[in-house]
């Protein structure tokens, strides 16, 4: 996951541990007690807390009771504690200052009782959707990096935004992507960011200052029509006063909703663009041209016959195998991701292999009957070269968000927030550029394979 709040997935706490563990109320009622087992009810109190995976590159979260969570060392996440009700934080928050000015502090108490009732009603009484539309209409994304931000963390956002006004852009790296917990206590509130502060690099800016306000969050008039919309536009007309503005016209959403469109079929994607004319032939002993060493345990295991060998198209200009890269130093991810289009024999498979650089891109010990997740790598057979392509380009745009066809004839590349790099191999380069991309690419490479 990203590196906001719920970040099971994802890097540590920045301190080379796991994460700090999190409080909150349930966005569900799916999740189980690991202790008593017992299902954890929607909106009480859920603890997670984090440890190092077995499985992948990260940390898994096992979720408690609030009365069977185990006492961690490190404690519960503070920010998580300074988004609980004012009772809560006094009974959760292991900070004893900040319980005793809480005590002392009406001005803190109503402003915790306020965002938490608008908590309750846009999560209880206010559709999805709409808070989905309200958060967009006030300037702030729903994704982080190729990832959408989970609706409990929108559902908090919008609840600040809407009882104390929107935050300013963040002061580091620029983005709307400000929050806050613990309004009106002082010193004792926290500021941070979950933008980023480059493609690969989460902005880690917090503060205990308070942060510069804008107007209460607004909506448009879209939102405030029609009785399932009554709860919102009782919490956006409460705004507007607070805020001393008139709302907006409703006979801007009066005009009737248009016809329905016949369903067709989608639009075929588009053609992809030709080949550069700098592409150059990949030469025969190109490390771009080996095969996995899992790659071919996993062929063997699946009973499979013939050599395998990687597939290249245009002409022989571009070999179907990347290496993949995701470094944030303050998460602790250093993660890669290696990605082969294979023909075996007369079939086609697309191979992918992952784990964390340094441990588990050498040769490493396959388990036949381990599955994916010992061996962490994957074979998947097809008939046809049209086929595995399809997989191939999917996988690569999950993970990059970028387009392989594009990428296959021009080399075009651009590295997105949260998403894997490629790393640059020379013999995958256009001609001309070998020596800008010679040095960067075997630096961030991690070991082969073979």
């Amino acid at each position: 996951m990203s590196h906001l709040d719920v970040i099971a997935r994802g890097g540590g706490g920045g301190d080379g541990g796991p994460p700090l563990a999190t409080i909150g109320p349930a966005p569900t009622g799916r999740a189980k007690c690991k202790k008593c087992g017992g299902a954890i009810e929607k909106g009480t109190l859920r603890v997670t807390v984090f440890s190092q995976s077995h499985f992948h590159d990260g940390f898994d979260g096992a979720n408690y009771h609030a009365e069977c969570a185990p006492n961690t060392a490190r404690g519960l996440d503070p920010k998580c504690v300074l988004l609980l009700p004012w009772r809560d934080q006094l009974a959760f928050s292991g900070d004893d200052a900040q319980k005793a000015a809480l005590r002392s502090n009406p001005a803190a108490q109503r402003a915790s009782e306020r965002f938490v009732e608008t908590r309750r009603i846009l999560t209880t009484e206010v559709k999805p959707k709409d808070v989905k539309a309200l958060v967009e209409e006030n300037g702030y994304a729903l994704l982080s990096g190729p990832k959408p931000i989970p609706l409990d963390v929108l559902v908090d956002i919008a609840a600040d935004g809407l009882a104390f006004g929107r935050l300013a852009k963040c002061a580091a790296c620029g983005s709307r992507a400000l929050r806050h917990a613990g309004a009106g206590q002082g010193a004792h509130a926290l500021t941070w960011c979950t933008g980023w502060a480059s493609a690969s690099t989460a902005c880690a800016f917090s503060t205990r200052q308070a942060p510069p306000r804008e107007a209460p969050w607004t909506g448009s008039a879209t939102l405030r029509k029609g009785k399932p919309r009554a709860a919102l536009a009782a919490l956006l007309k409460d705004a507007d006063a607070r805020a001393n503005r008139t709302a907006p016209d409703p006979s801007a959403a009066s005009s009737p909703p248009p016809k329905k469109k016949a369903k067709t079929s989608a639009p075929p994607p588009p053609p992809p663009p030709p080949p550069s004319p700098k592409l150059k032939t990949v030469p025969p002993d190109s490390r771009l041209l080996r095969v996995d060493e899992m790659a071919l345990q996993e062929a063997g295991a699946n009973g499979s016959s013939g050599r395998a060998e990687i597939v290249v198209t245009h002409h022989g200009r571009t070999a179907m195998n990347v290496q993949l890269v995701l470094v944030d130093a303050a998460h602790e991810a250093n993660k890669f991701y290696r990605l082969q289009c294979l023909r075996v024999g007369r079939s086609y498979a697309v191979f992918s292999r992952w784990g964390r650089v340094g441990e588990d891109d050498g040769i490493g010990h396959y388990d036949a009957y381990g599955g994916s997740r010992m061996n962490k790598c994957m074979l998947h057979f097809h008939g046809t070269l049209a086929d595995a392509t399809k997989e191939f380009a999917s996988v690569f745009k999950r993970h990059t968000l970028n387009d392989w066809p594009v990428y296959a004839a021009t080399r075009a590349f651009d590295v997105r927030p949260g998403c894997y790099d490629l790393v640059r191999h020379v013999d995958a380069e256009l001609q001309g550029d070998d020596a800008a991309a010679g040095g960067a690419g075997a630096g961030a490479a991690p070991s082969d394979s073979r």
